[in-house]
């Protein structure tokens, strides 16, 4: 899309009453948002940056950031009375390796699956770029929590993709996320009657957002 396609995309949703928070798939699943755009010295693994490799921001990430943080102050924009968005999601989930099937994956290609701390390196370092800029920051909480805490969400696409016993859903890790972020938490497929892992990120003070798919109930 062009800019003026996209404001005008944006343009109607405010119209019919609709907030528009933009999400970019940061982090990993880079074959879907950055395909072919990061060399080999700036993958940590297939579908995943490397957060140590300051190029991966100055060069790629801070300028989309940027770009969409200023896109409602253009001309197009002015002229259009676009209200400024207040946020931008940062993805953050299904990072390779949650699963059997991208394990399988990073094995077969020699690579192994990013640490924890290189994933909070990188919540904190977008987190505060996207404060510079006067907006807050969301991102899809699944990493955070495993199955195993929670057995009654169901495992097959319930957004409980943290790996039990790791880092990921180690405590510190939760402690660490800044408690400005507001998490949204995923459940596609979920059959019980409440997110319990929605009070869990509340009562870690966080702001928390929840998300279905297409079943209603």
């Amino acid at each position: 899309w062009s800019k003026a396609q996209f404001l005008e995309v944006i343009d109607y949703a405010q119209e019919n009453g609709l907030e528009f928070i933009p999400e970019i798939k940061l982090l990993n699943k880079v074959s879907i948002f950055f395909p072919g755009v990061f060399t080999s010295t700036q993958l940590y693994n297939y579908d995943t940056y490397d957060p140590r490799q300051e190029t991966v921001y100055a060069n790629h990430v801070f300028p989309i950031i940027d770009e969409l943080a200023e896109l409602h102050h253009s001309v197009y924009g002015s002229q259009l009375k676009l209200k400024p968005i207040k946020a931008i999601h940062i993805g953050h989930d299904e990072v390779a390796g949650h699963n059997k099937e991208t394990q399988e994956t990073l094995s077969s290609l020699g690579q192994a699956m990013l640490p924890p701390d290189l994933f909070l390196s990188d919540v904190i370092k977008l987190n505060n770029h996207i404060k510079s800029k006067g907006l807050r920051t969301w991102m899809w909480g699944d990493m955070l929590v495993s199955h195993e805490e929670y057995p009654v969400m169901i495992a097959k696409g319930g957004g409980v993709n943290g790996l039990h016993g790791s880092a990921y859903t180690d405590s510190n890790l939760f402690s660490k996320i800044p408690k400005d972020i507001v998490i949204n938490d995923w459940h596609y497929h979920q059959i019980a009657p409440m997110f319990q892992t929605a009070l869990a990120f509340a009562l870690k003070g966080h702001q928390v957002l929840g998300a279905t798919w297409i079943d209603q109930e």
